[in-house]
């Protein structure tokens, strides 16, 4: 599965913020607001995840959910132990969103679950939040696509903001530890600050490692690129 998202030049490594593509980083930054792991935890200690479907794209395509969502996950295994004992809840927020955004969405959520069997990532609990009743058609065609024991860990709120983040908050999922405004639509200042210091750790540890590896040498090639010849 890595090797079809990101090519194999990829797989003997992890995969970095460098090598996302534009449309990704949309996919994690509030121009889509897909995909977004919040350092604070539920009650019991899990990492939330939250994905805005009003921010998605009217046209998402299903490689690059996968691959964003691949990148959140794994920056979130990589710096937080708790998190890969305890898995990850995850909240689905369609505050805003019409039928045609929440149906074009299937496709990616389907590539989602392929993700979600290929990563060490344990899913402890889903909840998806709707405003509009006449979505529980919809929603159960969602159900289709999902894992049976996926299906046994979610819940299916309706009603308001409001209405919804008391329900979250009944299972320990607190709206001051979503990134979330008072009408249920991103709040890009959470979602961009933590997306900026993930990218700028990375950077640093990336340059430490270089260091330990090969010193202050500049001609050593790191990691081949597809146009690279091994010579023997």
């Amino acid at each position: 599965e890595k090797s079809r998202l990101f090519g194999s030049a990829v797989l003997p490594r992890h995969v970095y913020y460098s090598d996302l593509t534009e449309d990704d980083i949309r996919s994690i930054r509030h121009s889509s607001g897909a995909f977004f792991f919040k350092k604070a935890k539920d009650s019991v200690g899990r990492t939330v995840m939250t994905q805005m479907y009003a921010e998605s794209m009217v046209e998402p395509d299903a490689i690059r959910h996968s691959r964003a969502f691949w990148y959140m996950i794994m920056a979130t295994l990589e710096e937080d132990e708790e998190t890969q004992r305890k898995g990850y809840t995850s909240v689905n927020y369609a505050h805003g969103a019409t039928r045609k955004d929440f149906g074009n969405l299937f496709e990616a959520q389907k590539a989602n679950v392929w993700v979600m069997t290929a990563v060490p990532m344990k899913l402890a609990a889903a909840h998806f939040c709707f405003e509009d009743n006449r979505l529980a058609s919809l929603v159960s065609l969602l159900f289709r696509f999902m894992p049976t024991e996926m299906q046994l860990r979610t819940k299916m709120h309706f009603g308001s903001n409001l209405e919804c983040q008391y329900a979250l908050a009944s299972f320990g999922v607190f709206n001051h530890r979503l990134p979330v405004n008072g009408n249920g639509r991103a709040r890009p200042d959470l979602i961009n600050f933590w997306i900026d210091d993930l990218k700028d750790r990375e950077e640093v540890e990336r340059e430490k490692a270089r260091k330990e590896l090969i010193g202050d040498r500049t001609d050593v090639v790191e990691s081949p690129s597809d146009m690279d010849v091994l010579l023997s």
